[in-house]
């Protein structure tokens, strides 16, 4: 199993056009194999907590936990005819997309 975290940063203005988007990829992700786990709105990490490089309020706009069944999968997804077709829709509502890939879960 492939875990994937994407901290999503979106564009301003745009949180409308982007749940509208999002809802059509995540279909098309789906059909790849892909699962949405969670999606949610991080809130504001308390102070003096940090949550990385960048002024406070810096953080993803969403963030989404989701899996794939393999590596193979997702580079097929990532490659797929309908993921460069919507590159330029994807861009109008994301400005930037951060993604953490793992094979490994780790228990405690």
């Amino acid at each position: 199993m492939l875990h994937i975290i994407a901290h999503l940063y979106l564009q301003d203005g745009m949180e409308e056009a982007f749940h509208a988007y999002e809802t059509e990829a995540l279909r098309h992700f789906r059909s790849m194999g892909g699962s949405l786990i969670a999606a949610f709105k991080p809130e504001p990490a308390p102070a003096p907590a940090t949550a990385g490089p960048g002024p406070a309020g810096s953080g993803p706009d969403e963030i989404h936990v989701l899996s794939m069944p393999t590596r193979g999968h997702f580079e097929a997804w990532r490659g797929s005819r309908e993921v460069t077709l919507s590159a330029e829709a994807r861009a109008k509502v994301i400005r930037r997309a951060e993604l953490f890939l793992s094979r490994e879960h780790i228990v405690y």
